[in-house]
């Protein structure tokens, strides 16, 4: 066994996970279970229907296993209170008991689950390690509910009983007779009782009763006796087996029957097939041992998510405890990590799982072809999200790792469903795929952000699905679907260049709202795909890849990081980061070569399985509160952190493989970071071959460096390898060898690439079958530097600019060549040759300038020129320049688009001065005759770089909807832009929703309801400013997306006191913390909480019925109270001046209204969106019927706002 396969951690807090395909067990560090509420917001549980316990998909079988020694003597000891060390094993888990009050015992417990059996073993090693022989009484108890995950559903009471045939004990549901679980040990019992164990029970060490095991919860106790006698420096070893499902009791006995006869053989086969994982698949070898171990067990890490159900089939869950059900979208970007390693046949099985549920038609919120975000293993899915956009470029990658012709022909008709179905997603025709009010990604970046209308990231994953669709088209033969393909791209990809990006910010907008304006969250969107966009663009989102990891490896930058981050406030990336974020920005990172920062990255997130996080886990999230003090957010162990954020940035980042199976090639394009001597890659497959990539570097005399790059090909054809030499700037390459013959630099087999950051010299070789390849390069580091700034001053088109070069020789020979400048195509001649001779002396600084005429119809943009000297011998030098070319203003438009009838609607008009000289522009407001503006013009100065806002006053007298045109004049340039403006009527309420999510309520005839997340609102203060006096009905969360300022609470405060009418409800998304005081972006500790009728408590409730009472039982009378889920509700007391409107069973106030000064509020404690899970209480209709009385009681309550 290699010395990294085996974890060990004395710190027991957190979570530990064993999962086979049909079984899974959570629990305690220290073997115990937290309790069903017991746990921190940090390690969620149980949100997306998961938690700790025993699981056969879909029931949890048992909520916790706890073991009790007696002996005569000591007495009584709980054997998982004295845990003292916790050790991760290939296959299982180890945990170390030893106790104060029994010093002769010490008790190691093994839990593991069979790789392919419904059913979890646990098994016991009593070690006696005195003298003499001792008698010993093991109690085991159990506590079981049987129950569903997500989708919550009615449970009934489990009845437990003793079953004689196969002395174990059975729990039975009384509601669903199929749900059954079984657990007992591999040894007859002495005794057993059907109820909670407790020390009262024992008479002389003997359990006294035998109970019903029923509990008003629902769940049920039970506990088995053996008495066991322990030799004098011997062991006695015990299995307790678990087994059960929701197919009925025959098929739930014939497994645990089958696991407690083959124990040992399953054991060994699964220990067996985890190191086979290991050690057989691909390995790493760096002088990093930590990066080293994480890609170990990161193999590992993935293979514990892979569930497989008879029903559905084989595919990932997403995490434990949090996301124990199936999610496509997770599996596209775990599968990018499975598919570098080498696992080939359960990615086919993944991907036809995940395709049998493609839409093939219109359903309630599905168009045809799109790929469903998540199923639970009952069956229901999640579907509106992006995700179906990513498969097409996830086919092309397996295709070119395996060249599996075969493969890709039988799911190309899902691949033509999905690329088509981006077309259905141009809702209006404008050629932009549109994004729901709610961000219709579920569970993703959209989500968050909450961005209605056109969002750039889904439209640029349609450009990459168009392009990776259409080469896969060609290949199968679909030459009229490729075309189409082709020319949607072409045509999208610079639009978007174009439309989204923001010249005075330097950035890409995230959205373009339907009212036309633009709009980011904080964090922006980070576009880097040079494909897509300008080179020069992709270089500032670059740069903001590396401001981010630069805050979290300087402390100096992360203080100031936090700072900032402190006065936004926002909820998703407040002081914390996704490890598979990270772990992809390291991959991009070193895919354009910015090769410290990525391994760097990389190196970090090696260390946190071993240090952070439970020993091989990967989780969810890394909360930063404090730089050097990291901690787990989110869930505990998450599949696509290991596969994606440490496999995929690995292979394809670290080591650059890019392969091409079908054609038996491969590119490998290294990034050795400094002080590395060399790095290996081992047993990596493409195609029908397996290979070993070893590079090496040294000194070979004085100031030459030698690079070696050997590469086997175990395989039965030649492969043709472009093996990379990462190489500095300007570097003089002295000699090239191909397997001992030398090659010169201008040898067709001899390429050099220049890139901003290095140059990559590839050399091209034939590796036949069962043979290695050696090539050798020896350069000497640069003398000749070339400088050019990377941006030049932006200038406007039918302009001169000039290109300042400058040449420093700092070597002690004269160099000589010549100096070219490239220009991108369809530029016209020049007032110089682009081309100068060089001829420097040693030490010698030599200037040039090149003067250009930037075209007067050219694309506005950043365009690309190349600088490069070649001389001799052989030194090559070389610059990217980015000439940023626009007209002379940049204009946004900034309003919520929507208004009062009646009341004044505040539209601004910014306009960006983009030259270097003082000019003017001309605002000019072109509206319809229903508007009324009292000066539609405006003149403005602009200073040099500066930015002026036009504002602008609407009087809104008719309801409907209006296009406004606005239209500015500047030097050279004339601005259109439309804005649409939707006016409410007067009878209509106007509710103003800012919370998380969606609004559980949608616009009809009497209401309107607007959305305003709260990370808009923190952002545009104006635009909460002009909505809240125009609000019949502010309707809130307790979570959100961000914190509302302190001036912005005070002025929802003012609005009720002044006579505006509040209803907040709670609604926790379950990932990101349960409860008012502790989920994300909370209002609990703000004024707004004060102004409550309930007061809010800290603690969670659950109840199964509502009680109705005052108002409430007219108010609520036609919901159909008798059809309500169970449901989680915050613990609170109504104020003494409150009316109750809706009780729990056990009488917690559920729903209060109050006065507040002038105005009403009214608090709903209860969980809207799920019960102790994932959105499951938010899918019962009677929420939004609940909520739409609520709002529509405090509208009908007088008042107004003064």
């Amino acid at each position: 066994m290699i010395p990294e396969m085996q974890l060990c951690r004395r710190r027991l807090d957190g979570l530990y996970v064993e999962a086979g395909r049909r079984a899974h067990i959570v629990a305690r560090l220290d073997g115990s279970y937290g309790g069903f509420r017991e746990v921190s917001k940090e390690i969620v549980n149980p949100p997306g229907g998961g938690g700790e316990g025993v699981w056969v998909e879909p029931l949890r079988l048992l909520d916790y296993v706890h073991f009790y020694i007696w002996d005569e003597q000591h007495g009584l000891a709980s054997v998982e209170r004295y845990c003292e060390q916790y050790v991760r094993e290939v296959g299982y888990s180890r945990f170390v008991h030893r106790f104060a009050s029994h010093p002769y015992l010490e008790v190691e417990k093994r839990v593991w689950v069979p790789r392919h059996h419904a059913a979890v073993v646990i098994g016991l090693i009593l070690k006696n390690e005195s003298d003499r022989d001792w008698h010993v009484r093991l109690f085991t108890e159990c506590r079981s509910h049987l129950s569903l995950g997500w989708p919550r559903r009615d449970a009934g009471r489990d009845v437990h009983r003793f079953d004689a045939d196969l002395q174990a004990i059975l729990a039975l549901d009384e509601a669903h007779p199929d749900w059954v679980a079984i657990w007992g040990i591999d040894r007859p019992p002495v005794a057993y009782c059907l109820g909670t164990f407790h020390p009262g029970l024992l008479s002389h060490g003997n359990l006294s009763t035998h109970g019903s095991g029923l509990s008003e919860s629902g769940r049920a106790c039970s506990c088995l006796q053996h008495d066991l006698l322990l030799p004098a420096a011997g062991e006695v070893r015990l299995n307790l087996v678990i087994a059960g499902g929701n197919k009925g009791q025959d098929q739930a006995v014939a497994v645990y029957r089958h696991v407690m006869a083959h124990a040992a053989d399953l054991l060994e086969e699964r220990i067996a097939h985890y190191q086979a994982l290991m050690e057989d698949t691909v390995r790493l070898e760096t002088p990093d041992y930590a990066l080293n171990k994480a890609f170990l067990w990161a193999k590992a890490g993935t293979e514990d998510f892979k569930h497989f159900d008879p029903d559905f089939g084989l595919c990932y869950f997403a995490g434990f405890p949090a996301y124990n059900f199936y999610f496509a979208s997770d599996s596209f970007r775990i599968l990018h990590g499975a598919i570098c390693a080498g696992d080939w046949d359960d990615t086919r099985e993944i991907l036809r799982m995940i395709l049998s549920y493609q839409a093939q038609e219109t359903g309630a919120d599905t168009l045809p072809g799109e790929i469903w975000h998540e199923m639970s293993t009952t069956g229901d899915r999640i579907s509106p999200n992006f995700c179906t956009l990513d498969f097409p470029p996830l086919l092309e990658h397996f295709y070119r790792w395996t060249g599996d012709r075969a493969f890709l022909e039988e799911i190309y008709p899902n691949l033509h469903a999905a690329v088509e179905w981006g077309y259905l997603m141009d809702s209006d025709g404008d050629g932009l795929l549109e994004n729901g009010p709610e961000g219709e990604m579920a569970d993703s970046a959209f989500e968050d952000t909450n961005m209605e209308g056109s969002h750039l990231g889904p439209n640029l994953a349609w450009v990459r699905a168009l392009r990776a669709g259409a080469r896969l088209a060609r290949l199968v033969g679909d030459t009229p679907s490729a075309e189409r393909w082709e020319e949607t791209a072409a045509e999208l990809g610079p639009r978007l260049n174009q439309l989204y990006w923001n010249e005075t910010q330097r950035r890409f907008e995230e959205t373009i709202r339907p009212n036309g304006c633009f709009d980011s969250s904080w964090r922006g969107i980070t576009v880097i795909d040079a494909e897509a966009v300008d080179e020069g663009k992709a270089r500032f989102g670059l740069d903001r890849l590396l401001r981010d990891e630069e805050c979290l490896t300087d402390p100096e930058a992360f203080l100031r990081w936090k700072e900032v981050e402190k006065a936004y406030a926002t909820w998703r990336a407040h002081l914390s980061y996704y490890v598979v974020d990270r772990g992809d920005r390291a991959r991009l990172l070193l895919r354009n070569h910015l090769v410290d920062a990525g391994v760097a990255a990389l190196r970090d997130l090696a260390r946190l399985p071993f240090t952070v996080a439970t020993p091989g886990h990967f989780p969810e999230v890394i909360g930063l509160d404090d730089l050097a003090a990291p901690y787990v957010r989110g869930c505990a162990h998450q599949a696509w952190s290991a596969a994606c954020g440490i496999v995929y940035p690995v292979i394809e980042g670290l080591f650059g493989v890019f392969p091409d199976a079908a054609s038996h090639s491969v590119t490998i394009d290294p990034h050795l970071p400094a002080g590395w001597p060399g790095m290996r890659l081992t047993g990596l497959r493409v195609g029908d071959h397996r290979l070993d990539i070893a590079y090496r570097r040294d000194v070979a005399q004085d100031d030459i460096l030698r690079y070696e790059a050997r590469l086997h090909n175990d395989g039965k054809v030649p492969l043709v390898a472009r093996l990379g030499f990462p190489l500095p700037l300007s570097p003089e390459i002295l000699t090239v060898t191909a397997d001992g013959i030398p090659l010169d630099v201008q040898d067709p087999r001899v390429s050099i690439v220049p890139t901003p950051e290095d140059v990559h010299v590839y050399v091209e070789t034939t590796v036949k079958a069962g043979e290695t390849s050696t090539v050798t390069l020896q350069h000497r580091p640069a003398q000749l530097e070339l400088v050019a700034a990377s941006f030049l001053e932006r200038a406007q088109p039918g302009t001169q600019t000039a290109v300042p070069l400058r040449l420093v020789n700092k070597g002690s020979h004269p160099v000589t060549g010549c100096l070219r400048l490239s220009l991108p195509e369809g530029w016209p001649g020049t007032r110089r040759p682009l081309e100068k001779a060089v001829d420097l002396g040693p030490d010698e600084v030599s200037g040039f300038t090149f003067d250009l005429e930037v075209p007067p119809a050219i694309t506005e943009g950043y365009h690309t020129l190349w600088a490069r000297f070649e001389g001799s011998p052989n030194v090559i030098a070389a610059r990217p320049i980015y000439l940023p070319v626009f007209g002379s203003v940049e204009v946004r438009v900034d309003g919520r688009g929507v208004a009062k009838e009646g009341l004044l609607y505040t539209l601004r008009v910014a306009v960006s001065n983009l030259t270097r000289q003082e000019i003017e522009a001309e605002v000019v407001l072109d509206l319809p005759v229903e508007l009324i503006s009292a000066s539609p013009t405006r003149r403005l100065a602009l200073e040099p770089g500066g930015v002026v806002e036009a504002i602008f006053s609407l009087t809104t007298d008719q309801p409907g909807e209006f296009s406004l045109s606005i239209r500015v004049t500047a030097p050279g340039v004339e601005r259109h832009i439309s804005h649409l403006l939707r006016v409410v009527p007067r009878h209509r309420l106007f509710v103003l929703y800012s919370g998380f999510l969606g609004c559980p309520i949608a616009s009809d005839d009497s209401l309107e309801v607007v959305n305003m997340p709260a990370n808009y609102a923190v952002r545009k203060p104006h635009v909460m400013e002009q909505l809240l006096p125009q609000a019949d009905v502010v309707l809130t969360s307790d979570q959100h997306d961000a914190i509302f300022t302190e001036e912005q609470i005070e002025s929802l405060v003012r609005y009720v006191a002044g006579g505006g009418k509040l209803l907040l409800f709670c609604y926790w998304s379950s990932a990101w913390g349960r409860g008012f005081h502790d989920t994300y972006g909370n209002v609990a500790d703000t004024k707004l909480a004060e102004i409550l009728p309930l007061l809010m408590k800290r603690g969670i409730g659950q109840g199964n019925s509502v009680q109705l009472e005052g108002a409430g039982r007219s108010l609520f009378r036609d919901i159909e109270w008798n059809t309500c889920p169970p449901y989680d509700f915050n613990l609170a007391e109504a104020r003494p001046e409150a009316e109750v409107w809706a009780r729990s069973d056990d009488g917690c106030p559920l729903i209060a209204c109050w006065t507040y000064g002038r105005g009403r509020v009214t608090a709903i404690a209860i969980d809207c969106f799920g019960y102790g899970s994932y959105g499951s209480f938010v899918s019962w209709p009677g929420v939004r019927a609940m909520i739409r009385q609520a709002v529509l009681e405090l509208a009908r309550s007088g008042g107004g706002v003064v």
